[in-house]
């Protein structure tokens, strides 16, 4: 079944991966600027894996729809339209936004991340410092993962962070219990 949204829904699930949320990072991973991050909330309105897409409904009520690997799509797929989830992504450049993850909150007693990236990656999670993920830096104290392609782990970090495998990261993002796909992952 293809995907059925507004004009303004379809034309961003079919533009380039490279324009609609799925920008490589900048040679040597070295980036000219701090990535901005962001979350989006909602719901997921349908994950198709022909167009390797994604629709959410967001909290706000708009839709937003994603290009992934395929990989990411078939763990979206395994939930029916309506449950809730969120978008963690990068500005890489204006207008060029990567998704990290997408949580599918309490479907999982535990946080339990599963590494749909398509390569090997290091996973780092750590205790939130005072209810908080934003002060942690990749330099403090964290449980570390080696996740191979299409891995999964469960840990019960509030806070968490991916990167390559020779890479470090500071687990900056929120989690809680559920399934935390990885997308795509950044030092």
């Amino acid at each position: 079944m293809g995907l059925r949204a507004s004009p303004a829904v379809l034309l961003l699930a079919l533009v380039p991966a490279a324009s609609s949320g799925q920008t490589p990072p900048p040679p040597g991973g070295a980036h000219t600027r701090a990535m901005v991050f962001q979350s989006v909330r909602g719901t997921l309105v349908r994950a198709d894996k022909e167009l390797s897409g994604i629709v959410i409904k967001t909290d706000a009520g708009d839709q937003m729809a994603w290009r992934f690997r395929p990989r990411v799509v078939e763990e979206a797929a395994r939930f029916p339209p309506g449950t809730p989830l969120w978008v963690i992504y990068r500005e890489m450049a204006p207008g060029q936004r990567a998704v990290t993850a997408i949580g599918f909150p309490d479907v999982a007693p535990r946080p339990l991340y599963v590494n749909a990236t398509g390569d090997p990656v290091r996973l780092r999670t750590a205790a939130a410092a005072g209810g908080e993920c934003a002060s942690l830096t990749a330099e403090g104290p964290a449980a570390e993962h080696r996740l191979g392609r299409n891995g999964s782990v469960e840990d019960d970090g509030a806070c968490w962070c991916c990167a390559g495998p020779t890479e470090t990261c500071a687990p900056v993002n929120r989690s809680g219990a559920g399934r935390i796909v990885l997308s795509q992952c950044f030092p």
